[in-house]
């Protein structure tokens, strides 16, 4: 069972842990706005869908929702549960084999320190 983050339960909650997953992937790290016509034609219209786009407005209200979380940690352990491998999900994250291993490890990342 891979332990879900406070600020993504209501993601998780409209949208379901799949879904969350693929908006966190397309989304994460960036300020979304949930459009409040169906016909709009839009990027987050063709990940979540109609409906879901009406059940994250149902829970955040339409327009603007903020930075979506980026969960990097919580994302790694999921694409793992689909089965990626360690590179496939390093690549897609942009962060190295190592990290990977690290958060699927439960390992502190090594902290850099400087002394200047």
């Amino acid at each position: 069972m891979i332990k879900t983050p406070k600020n993504l339960e209501p993601y998780i909650e409209a949208l379901g842990e799949d879904l969350t997953l693929a908006f966190i992937m397309r989304f994460g790290g960036s300020p979304v706005y949930l459009p409040s016509s169906e016909a709009t034609d839009s990027e987050i219209k063709t990940v979540l869908g109609a409906d879901g786009i009406k059940a994250l407005a149902k829970i955040f209200g339409p327009g603007q929702i903020g930075r979506v979380p980026i969960a990097r940690e919580w994302t790694v352990r999921k694409l793992k549960a689909h089965h990626w491998s360690t590179l496939a999900i390093a690549r897609e994250l942009r962060v190295t084999d190592e990290t990977v291993r690290r958060i699927l490890n439960d390992r502190p990342s090594r902290q850099t320190s400087f002394n200047f």
